[in-house]
Parts: structure tokens; sequence; C-alpha cells
């Protein structure tokens, strides 16, 4: 498979107080996604060690607010499409990639785009506690036709 590079998203040495961050205005005309990812954050007043983009694995941490459950506590999390200021909490897990559901993204993903997608790419954290103090995020964001 041949893939375009769109962009890549650096976010370092910053306070990160929204939801979302976007990372590619548009995805007109794409088929499919893939996104690597590196670096570090941590959440702002937590004992606990920084995260990388497979989030802390291994860890069960009780009474923590996620936005994807069955997704490790501080992965980078995705969404296609809506606004910086929303997420919409999946009632269930779904195979299929729908706009403004949050999706895992981890160290490395492929994503198979809906038809018709105009809207953006978001990048978050999976945790809906904030702020987040990211050391250091990059996000390669490629596509095919």
């Amino acid at each position: 498979m041949t893939w375009r590079k769109l962009t890549t998203a650096p976010l370092s040495n910053k306070q990160v107080e929204a939801c979302w961050h976007l990372a590619q205005e548009s995805l007109e005309g794409t088929t499919q996604l893939k996104i690597v990812a590196k670096g570090s954050w941590i959440f702002t007043g937590s004992v606990l060690p920084a995260c990388s983009p497979d989030g802390l694995t291994g860890f069960a941490l009780s009474g923590v607010s996620t936005i994807i459950a069955g997704c490790p506590f501080g992965a980078l999390i995705g969404k296609l499409g809506g606004s910086t200021a929303s997420h919409h909490v999946p009632a269930e897990p779904s195979i299929a990639i729908a706009a403004q559901v949050p999706f895992a993204v981890g160290s490395f993903c492929i994503l198979e785009l809906p038809q018709g997608l105009h809207g953006p790419l978001y990048l978050g954290f999976n945790i809906v506690r904030r702020p987040v103090f990211v050391e250091s995020l990059e996000a390669e964001i490629f596509c095919t036709p």
C-alpha cells in the first residue's frame, strides 16, 4: 500500500486544557488513515508516571474517568469531525469508525474512514481530567486517496 504523508502534528512542553488538539484540518478525499505517534505526557497533580501513546498499560485505576473504556489510561486517542470542546463517549465498542466517536490511536493506528468524511482529525488523551502536561508528542499522519 502506498501512503502519502499529510502532516506531522507536533506538541511539546505545553499544558493542554482542551479535550482535543487539531491534528489535520480536513480529511476530504481520504479513504484510509495511518497515524504513527511517539512522545510522553503527565497528568497535572497526579502521582502517576508519564504516559506514552500506548498509555499506562497494566495499571488498574479505579474511580478514574476515561473517554474510551477498554483503552489504557492516558493513551493517545482520536476522533473525526466535531469540535475541540466535545467528545461523545461511545455507549458500546464498535468496529466502525464514526464521526465524532473517539477511537484508540496508541503508537500505531490504521483506520478505514467513513465514506464522505469532510471533517478534521483531532487527537487527545484517554482521560477526562485536565490539564495534561505534554512533554512531547509527534504524530505523523498518512493517508491513501
